[in-house]
């Protein structure tokens, strides 16, 4: 409090002595009148001593301002050494808990990356047992018994005594130009496998059998589709291999990579690595 009041005093003092120094003009007694008569010695003594003694308090006010400033200066150097670390504090804190913040949201993206995992997981389970038809036909007014015949007429056609199933039901919008895929989920795994290792059988027939897959994934081979038919027009002897998401062309003399990892499907560029499985397609 003290210090406080004595600053205060300080900064009145630096504006009074403000004010004197405004206010006065040194050795304004020099000059005088143009009428005026001629000085006398004794008048002009008398002003040397009268100026002498108002340069002499000036002098002294020069230098109680020159004191004052310093006293100023040294009490702001003080304020700034006192908060520049109360600012370097906070600064210090604000980082800190950015950082935790930071790494809050790593373990959120964490936790997400698990759960989304998890669920891709639980979704290829329950796809585990399901197969898609495409290609078979498909009446205008179709219903329970007429897809149960085609059924029937599949396993025919694939050398099987039967197919047990536990739901089946057609996929997309119906319309007058295409057959819509069949999806069948079947009761027992087992069952899928010897359907697929009989579906040589459809060859030529327009039909064919695929594993129920997930959006990303049909995206993805569609879009790898699309290329092949594109490289096929180009050269009509490429030949196709898939490894991961990775389309393979060659022609016996030149290969070529088209990685489909990107979020639009486009190819793009030789993978780094992939893996040894491959897929033909």
């Amino acid at each position: 409090m003290s210090n406080q009041t004595n600053s205060q005093s300080t900064l009145i003092k630096a504006a009074l002595l403000s004010d004197i120094l405004q206010t006065k003009t040194p050795n304004h007694k020099r000059f005088r009148p143009v009428n005026s008569k001629e000085p006398s010695p004794k008048g002009d003594l008398k002003r040397f001593k009268e100026t002498s003694s108002e340069n002499t308090e000036d002098i002294m006010n020069v230098d109680e301002f020159k004191k004052l400033f310093e006293t100023l200066l040294l009490e702001s150097e003080k304020r700034t050494k006192t908060t520049i670390p109360e600012v370097e504090q906070r600064i210090t804190e604000k980082i800190s808990r950015f950082d935790s913040i930071a790494d809050d949201v790593s373990d959120l993206k964490n936790t997400m990356n698990v759960l989304q995992n998890e669920i891709k997981n639980l979704q290829a389970e329950k796809k585990r047992s399901n197969i898609i038809v495409f290609g078979l036909h498909e009446t205008r007014q179709e219903g329970p018994h007429q897809i149960s015949k085609a059924i029937e007429g599949l396993s025919n056609s694939l050398n099987l005594p039967y197919i047990d199933y536990a739901d089946v039901f057609r996929l997309g919008r119906k319309t007058n130009f295409k057959t819509r895929p069949l999806l069948i989920k079947l009761i027992r795994y087992h069952e899928k496998t010897s359907i697929l290792e009989n579906a040589k059988y459809l060859r030529g027939t327009g039909i064919s059998i695929s594993n129920d897959k997930d959006k990303d994934t049909r995206i993805t081979e569609a879009a790898m589709r699309k290329k092949k038919q594109e490289l096929l027009q180009i050269n009509p002897r490429m030949r196709f291999r898939i490894q991961q998401r990775t389309l393979i062309a060659t022609d016996g003399k030149h290969t070529e990579y088209f990685n489909f990892n990107t979020p639009n499907r486009q190819p793009s560029g030789h993978p780094s690595a992939i893996s040894n499985e491959t897929q033909d397609i």
